[in-house]
């Protein structure tokens, strides 16, 4: 903590000591006539009874001749009538075009032109030529080699001979076939009248499959031409 002054001597604050003040010069008095022009002097009442308030003038009157008049409108008749505005066309009649009507007697003949007839009446019988479980194991090898199956198949059928089909039912080789995806699609065209005489010689023929009633007559020459296509591939490697 700071230690509190303490002062024992009364002349060691100064106040012993006289301070000597100079005198001020005295000050000049005001002029009166001075103070006179500063003061203000009230406005002398103005007399409002002497004022006549006179009515502002009025306008003269306007002369008789210098009134002007609007002109009246002068109606005239329109020579073209006005045309009531016409009714909207119901919504079924638009944007259809409309067509003369033609009577009975004003119509023509449909002539069509005549179409050749074919020597036998054929037709297209889709087929599907199986492949027996004895042929998938040279497929395969054939595959690994890069021969696709796909293609072994279409060169086997290129390869077959020409079909002479004959108007009797053949029964299909019982033997074995592998699965659906070795088969190859084929559609030749078969006369119509061949497959109704193989039909007749069928119990329930008529409701049998077309493919069913002459594959029996396929399938030998078929197999024989994927065995040797088969067998010259391999014999190429």
């Amino acid at each position: 903590m700071r230690n509190r002054l303490k002062i024992t001597k009364p002349d060691e604050t100064g106040f012993s000591k006289s301070v000597s003040v100079s005198k001020r010069p005295p000050l000049p008095t005001l002029d009166e006539d001075a103070l006179d022009a500063l003061r203000i002097k009230p406005a002398e009442p103005v007399n409002t009874d002497s004022v006549a308030t006179e009515p502002a003038a009025a306008p003269p009157p306007a002369k008789p001749e210098e009134v002007q008049t609007a002109p009246e409108p002068v109606l005239t008749a329109d020579p073209t009538p006005k045309k009531s505005p016409s009714k909207p066309e119901p919504s079924s009649t638009r944007g259809k075009s409309q067509t003369p009507r033609t009577t009975e007697d004003e119509k023509v003949e449909l002539v069509l032109p005549p179409r050749a007839r074919r020597a036998n009446d054929n037709m297209t019988v889709h087929l599907r030529l199986r492949v027996l479980e004895r042929h998938v194991a040279g497929l395969r090898a054939l595959e690994d080699r890069g021969y696709h199956r796909r293609s072994v198949l279409q060169a086997a059928l290129n390869k077959m001979p020409r079909l002479n089909l004959e108007p009797r039912y053949v029964p299909q080789l019982q033997e074995a076939s592998a699965g659906a995806e070795w088969s190859h699609r084929w559609g030749p065209s078969v006369s119509i009248t061949l497959l109704k005489q193989i039909a007749k010689q069928v119990r329930g023929g008529e409701d049998a499959p077309r493919a069913a009633l002459i594959m029996g007559q396929i399938e030998p020459k078929w197999f024989a031409s994927l065995d040797a296509t088969i067998k010259k591939l391999q014999d190429s490697l």
